[in-house]
C-alpha cells in the first residue's frame, strides 16, 4: 500500500501500543491456550441445556445466550482468584442483584400487560438489563416478535390447571412453532 496509507494492522499495533494491551499467540489447535474457549463452550453447553430441557426454539438462542452469560457474571463460582465473588462483583466491586435473573426461568409461561393494559399471555426470555429502571424483562409475545415489558408475573397455578387456559397455551405454543420453531 502506498502514499502512506496505515493498514488496519499498524492501526491494530497502535491502539495496542496506547491502551498498553498485552498480547500472546496461542498455538494452532490448541483452544485451552485461551481461557475465553472455555468460557464460549461453557456458554454454548448453557445455551443447549436450557433449549432441550425447556424445549425452547433454537432461534431465540442469542436471548438464551446472553442471559446464560449474565447467569455467569452475577453467579459466584469456584475460580480461585476470585475468591468466592462474583465476575461483576469482581469487576465492578459491588455485588449484583441477582432478583430479576430469579424470579423468571427461560421459556416460563407468563402474563404481562400490554400497552393497553390489557392481561397477556407470553413466554419469558430474560431481563432487559439495558431497559426501564432494572425491572424490565425480554418476553415473546404470540407476535413472536420479541419486546420489553416491565410488568410481568408468573401465571398461577389455578390458571395453568384450567382448560380453557390450557387450550390458549396451546394455541399459543402452536403459532410460535408455525413461524419460528428450530428452522
Amino acid at each position: 500500500q502506498g502514499g502512506g496509507a496505515i493498514t488496519k494492522h499498524n492501526q491494530w499495533q497502535n491502539l495496542t501500543r496506547i491502551y498498553h494491551v498485552k498480547q500472546a499467540v496461542t498455538e494452532p489447535n490448541a483452544s485451552w491456550q485461551n481461557s475465553a474457549e472455555g468460557k464460549i463452550r461453557e456458554a454454548k453447553r448453557g445455551i443447549r441445556k436450557f433449549t432441550r430441557r425447556k424445549n425452547s426454539p433454537k432461534r431465540l438462542w442469542c436471548f438464551l445466550g446472553e442471559l446464560v452469560m449474565n447467569l455467569r457474571r452475577v453467579s459466584a463460582s469456584n475460580i480461585p482468584s476470585l475468591r468466592g465473588r462474583t465476575p461483576h462483583e469482581n469487576v465492578l466491586g459491588f455485588t449484583p442483584d441477582i432478583t430479576p435473573f430469579i424470579q423468571h426461568e427461560w421459556w416460563d409461561w407468563i402474563y404481562y400487560l400490554d400497552h393497553n393494559h390489557e392481561q397477556k399471555l407470553g413466554k419469558w426470555l430474560m431481563p432487559a438489563t439495558n431497559h426501564g429502571g432494572g425491572d424490565a424483562y425480554w418476553i415473546l409475545p404470540e407476535t413472536c416478535h420479541p419486546i420489553v415489558v416491565s410488568t410481568v408475573w408468573t401465571i398461577p397455578d389455578e390458571d395453568m390447571k384450567e382448560e380453557e387456559k390450557a387450550s390458549e397455551r396451546a394455541t399459543f405454543l402452536a403459532n410460535i412453532m408455525s413461524k419460528l420453531w428450530n428452522r
